[in-house]
């Protein structure tokens, strides 16, 4: 099965915030599992970091690469 991640699901699993569930968090680390972010969200993510509404603790390229290291495809808006 693949999984679409949303924003905030995204944002906790970078920070390992306790909100996102352990179930959310083992299927986004399960390699034989397809897990995809929108560049949406990473748009999102870059405008709220821009006007101070979103405080990253990692860098926007950082997360870029989180994501690359973390076999989390990044799917374009077509």
């Amino acid at each position: 099965m693949a999984f679409l991640l949303d924003t905030h699901a995204f944002l906790w699993f970078v920070s390992a915030d306790k909100q996102l569930p352990a179930s959310v968090k083992d299927k986004i680390e399960d390699i034989n599992q397809s897990c995809f972010l929108s560049v949406a969200s990473l748009w999102e993510i870059t405008i709220k970091n821009q006007i101070g509404k979103l405080d990253l603790e990692i860098s926007l390229p950082d997360l870029f690469n989180f994501a690359d290291r973390n076999q989390i495809e990044i799917v374009p808006i077509t």
